[in-house]
This record gives C-alpha cells, sequence and structure tokens, in this order.
C-alpha cells in the first residue's frame, strides 16, 4: 500500500485555485490539479481553523464563496485541528527563531505541525519561504530540524514538479 502524502495548504493556494484564469507560472491550474488529487485520495488534506478563518475575512462575497467550494470540507478528504494555547506559544517560538517571518505564517507553520504534515505548500515566495530558507541557512540542518521536524516547505510550482516527476 503507498503511504499518503499528508499536505498543509496555506490559503494562498485556494486563493489560485480560485482565480478564474492563470496568471504567469500556471499558479491556478496547478493549484486545482493539486486539489483534483486530494479529492482522488492520493494525498491527504491537513488543514486548520486558521485557513477558513482567512478565507472569510476575504472582502468580497463572490470571492469568499469561490475560496469556501476548493476548500473539500468531507472527512474522507480532509483533517482539520483547531488552536490551542500551546500552538499560539509555538508560533511565538517560531517568530521568535526565524526573522521577518510573519505571525499567521508561523501559525500556519505550527498547526502544520500538529496535524502531521509532511509538506506545506505554499505560494508566499516573498515571506513565508524566503524567512524559512533563510533561517535553515543560518540555523543549520540540525538546528532547523529540532525547530519544524520533518515538515518541508515548497511553492506550489516546487510541489507540482515534485509530484509530475517523482
Amino acid at each position: 500500500m503507498a503511504v499518503i502524502t499528508r499536505v498543509y495548504l496555506d490559503t494562498n493556494v485556494y486563493a489560485d485555485a480560485a482565480r478564474g484564469e492563470d496568471p504567469p507560472g500556471r499558479a491556478a491550474s496547478l493549484a486545482r490539479a493539486l486539489l483534483a488529487m486530494i479529492h482522488a485520495r492520493r494525498l491527504k488534506l491537513v488543514t486548520s481553523v486558521l485557513v477558513r478563518r482567512e478565507v472569510m475575512s476575504a472582502p468580497e462575497p463572490a470571492l469568499r464563496r469561490r475560496l469556501l467550494a476548493c476548500i473539500p470540507g468531507d472527512s474522507e478528504t480532509e483533517e482539520r485541528v483547531h488552536t490551542s494555547s500551546a500552538d499560539f506559544r509555538r508560533a511565538r517560538q517560531f517568530m521568535a527563531r526565524v526573522p521577518g517571518l510573519g505571525r499567521n505564517d508561523a501559525l500556519h507553520i505550527a498547526l502544520a505541525i500538529k496535524a502531521k504534515a509532511d509538506v506545506l505548500v505554499t505560494q508566499d515566495r516573498r515571506n513565508l519561504l524566503s524567512s524559512i530558507r533563510n533561517a535553515h541557512k543560518a540555523l543549520g540542518e540540525p538546528a532547523f530540524r529540532a525547530l519544524f521536524g520533518q515538515l518541508r516547505f515548497v511553492d506550489l510550482l516546487e510541489w507540482w514538479n515534485e509530484v509530475e516527476h517523482g
């Protein structure tokens, strides 16, 4: 039996999937393809109430509806974790160790780890991925793994290339 990867999607991946057209880089079609893999149960989606909160804060009702339609919402394809005070403490620890890491990004990471995600997929290259990659260089592999465990951080295109080319 194949091991099913547990994937945590940052809210911006849902936003890409909700777009009607592809911007440069094929993000919308890649995000929809990733969600199709989740619906086909080739991947296990682990998500959090934070994702839903961010989706619900979308300024336009039509956009909120499109975003909500992208989130599976059934226990067969989605496993959702809830926040606790320990998650907020852990997020603060991440922010203290990773310069430039934002509060919600740190909380997404804490929740992805809590959900035992294998990979966190994001489109936030400028803030989240840049901060994480700089921290990896600064801390070194052992300290980085002590902080984040085995969680991997990739952007949507990197993830798709891994899936496509195994």
